[in-house]
């Protein structure tokens, strides 16, 4: 099976734009990104902003991808673990444990 992929260009703290690429083999959704954290394989706001769908940081106007991207995500362990995450985050008063529990879960998916 071939893999797809979708690349965006988004500002960040670097003069050039950072390359954040998701590739969808088979039932497997992977994302990238060649930010200091991505390159580390850590959690990267980039990836996490392109995947709730905010467009706001795109540096390409790509926007038109992200209807396929969501397809992507669907069933998908990324798309558990991004769940846990956005919760944990949101959990009023935030538990910083859990938080850091489901990033370091979230970012196995972006390597």
């Amino acid at each position: 099976m071939t893999s797809e992929i979708i690349k965006f260009l988004v500002t960040g703290s670097a003069a050039k734009p950072y390359e954040v690429e998701f590739v969808k083999d088979g039932a497997e959704l992977k994302v990238y990104c060649n930010c200091l954290a991505g390159s580390h394989g850590s959690y990267c706001k980039h990836r996490i902003n392109l995947l709730i769908g905010d467009s706001t940081g795109l540096a390409d106007g790509q926007s038109g991808n992200f209807d396929l991207i969501a397809t992507w995500l669907k069933e998908t362990e990324l798309e558990v673990a991004l769940a846990e995450f956005l919760s944990a985050k949101n959990e009023k008063p935030m538990d910083k444990a859990r938080v850091t529990k489901s990033k370091k879960t979230i970012s196995k998916y972006m390597r």
